[in-house]
């Protein structure tokens, strides 16, 4: 799903007389992708909230405290330069 600022692009390239072909090439995005995006006359309400606040990771909350005491422990670590030298 493209973000707000991404599908007015794509609108504004196609008023200013752009492909769909080339709107694809300029923005990196697949042709059909940029059809589909003209053909909605309404951008959706939840692909604007979704910019507002940042998505859950609940895969992740589970690990954070263990992956902050790996990254302390790697912190406290010598370096190798100052070993080596």
């Amino acid at each position: 799903m493209l973000d707000v600022p991404d599908i007015q692009s794509i609108r504004v390239l196609h008023q200013r007389g752009h492909s769909e072909r080339a709107i694809a090439r300029i923005l990196r995005i697949n042709r059909r992708t940029v059809r589909r995006y003209l053909a909605e006359e309404v951008i959706e309400p939840e692909r604007r909230m979704h910019l507002k606040e940042p998505r859950p990771s609940p895969k992740m909350d589970p690990w954070k405290g263990v992956v902050a005491e790996w990254v302390a422990a790697v912190h406290a670590w010598p370096s190798r330069t100052a070993a080596a030298g």
